[in-house]
């Protein structure tokens, strides 16, 4: 086997690698983010349902005002 034959090869098997390493690595974290972010807004949902229910003898305008200023991203 010739040297260029062998370099030719342990290069694309040190990239596949690589590759492989970086798709695995970015895959991970974007699933831990995401699974984070879906628990962080389940619990701002339920914060807020919470709110109305507690709430919910007391005016509703008012109410909702308040909620919409303090969760304004969720609703846009």
């Amino acid at each position: 086997m010739k040297i260029r034959t062998k370099i030719v090869l342990l290069f694309s098997i040190i990239s596949t690698l690589l590759l492989v390493v970086f798709a695995i690595y970015v895959s991970y974290f974007t699933y831990d983010s995401l699974q984070t972010k879906f628990f962080h807004r389940l619990e701002e949902n339920a914060v807020i349902v919470g709110d109305h229910i507690v709430h919910q003898k007391d005016e509703n305008r008012a109410l909702y005002i308040q909620v919409k200023r303090k969760y304004l991203k969720q609703f846009i």
